[in-house]
C-alpha cells in the first residue's frame, strides 16, 4: 500500500506535538487522524518536513513517490 501511516508522520516528526506544530495545526487534530492518512494528510505531513528541513526516512518517501506515480497514470 502506497499510503502514509500516522506511524510513519511519528518516524518524521518523532512526536505527535511536533507533527501539530510543523503542520500548523492542534496535537488533539492529529490525535484523532485515522492509522491509514488520506492524501490530504499525508501531503501535509511530507510538505511540513520539507519547510522544516525535517529528513524523511527513505521509505516513506518511496510510498510518496510511488502514490504520486499512480496517480499521474
Amino acid at each position: 500500500m502506497n499510503q502514509i501511516s500516522k506511524h510513519d508522520a511519528t518516524r518524521i516528526f518523532l512526536t505527535q506535538s511536533q507533527i501539530a506544530n510543523s503542520c500548523g495545526i492542534t496535537r488533539g487534530a492529529v490525535a484523532q487522524w485515522p492509522e491509514i492518512l488520506p492524501q490530504r494528510l499525508g501531503d501535509m505531513v511530507i510538505g511540513a518536513a520539507i519547510r522544516t528541513g525535517t529528513p524523511i526516512p527513505e521509505d516513506i518517501l518511496d510510498k510518496f513517490r510511488g502514490r504520486q506515480l499512480i496517480r499521474q497514470a
